[in-house]
């Protein structure tokens, strides 16, 4: 009976075991297989992994390819540039040259005008008693309209020393009469050297006359408040001009006549205007011209210091206008339209203010 009894608790404990175990190798199994779904997970996610490091170095070669292209391209930029760079280099050449051509024809033009108008076919009315530059003027004009201010100026200097300093040749010189052992220029040598002095004269205040105002007015700036090195020229200049217009173009020529048009008024009130402007700077005692180096056998007073005279003369000017207006062509004197009554209107106020002092 005990043998039974313990049979039975054995087989108890046994089926118990069993079942344990059984249970244990379920979980052990149930454990694999989720193990096993874990590893297909990670061999899934690998795959996608591997799929996108694939698209990656696709990508990667892409941008490689890219780079490479944009070297290719970057290198093509370099030789756009080089070339550009020696084109350029080609045009500023052309540049130059045409800067030279250009400096070429402008000295031409100069030296061209100035030979004219020292021509004996120009100067042969030019006398120490008479005066006419008439044909002087031209290519005097053309001279003054190309010139830069200091060029001007050079010109200026150049021959003012010259009237001063220069002298006949020797050779020409005679034996004095009158001083026993002594030599001199005969008269006629002499008269001949003032001609040609005076010619000179003459050229160098048609060429400051007929300079544009705004290149006086440059030579003003650069010479004289900047203190330029041709500062004594600039006030030779500014007299000869003041000279010139005064006596040859408004005296001798525009003023000697009858205004009859607006035209001729307005060309009177443009050079009015050009004198004011000399007469009203701050150094007006300061413009002049030295003039030492001539024989003056008759006396003419040429060796002296030419200056700007003290009387205003433009007011003279403005008078004369003011009674010339009365002269007007009737189609001017009544003008019918807005333009020509405006045009008369402000010839008659610029006439009234230079009387004014304005």
């Amino acid at each position: 009976m005990k043998t039974n009894l313990l049979l039975l608790i054995a087989i108890c404990l046994t089926a118990t075991a069993c079942g344990k175990i059984t249970a244990s190798m379920d979980a052990v199994s149930s454990m694999n297989g989720k193990m096993d779904e874990t590893n297909q997970s990670m061999k899934a996610m690998l795959g996608k992994m591997d799929i996108t490091n694939s698209k990656m170095d696709i990508t990667n070669e892409g941008m490689n390819k890219t780079v490479a292209g944009m070297d290719k391209t970057n290198a093509g930029m370099d030789r756009t540039n080089a070339g550009m760079d020696k084109s350029n280099e080609g045009i500023k050449k052309s540049n130059d040259g045409v800067d030279k051509t250009l400096d070429t024809i402008h000295k031409q033009t100069l030296g061209v005008a100035l030979d004219t108008m020292l021509k004996p076919d120009y100067t042969k009315y030019v006398s120490l008693d008479s005066t006419v530059p008439t044909s002087m003027m031209p290519s005097g004009k053309t001279f003054a309209e190309v010139a830069t201010q200091e060029e001007i100026a050079l010109l200026v200097t150049a021959n003012i020393l010259e009237i001063n300093t220069a002298q006949p040749d020797s050779s020409l010189m005679v034996e004095d009469p009158k001083v026993p052992g002594k030599k001199d220029f005969p008269a006629s040598v002499k008269n001949a050297d003032d001609t040609a002095k005076w010619v000179k004269f003459t050229a160098t205040q048609i060429v400051a006359g007929f300079a544009p105002q705004a290149t006086i007015e440059d030579m003003v700036k650069v010479q004289i408040t900047n203190g330029g090195g041709l500062e004594n020229a600039a006030y030779e200049t500014l007299y000869m001009r003041h000279y010139f217009i005064s006596t040859f173009i408004l005296d001798n020529n525009i003023l000697a006549q009858t205004l009859e048009t607006p035209g001729m008024f307005e060309d009177a009130l443009k050079y009015i205007a050009q004198l004011k402007y000399i007469e009203q700077l701050p150094f007006r005692d300061s413009i002049n011209v030295q003039l030492t180096g001539f024989f003056d056998v008759g006396n003419r007073g040429l060796n002296k210091t030419w200056g700007l005279e003290k009387s205003d003369v433009k007011k003279d000017y403005y008078a004369k206008l003011k009674a010339d207006l009365k002269q007007l062509s009737s189609r001017f004197k009544n003008p019918t339209t807005p333009e020509e009554t405006a045009r008369l209107a402000s010839i008659k106020k610029q006439i009234d203010d230079g009387i004014a002092g304005k």
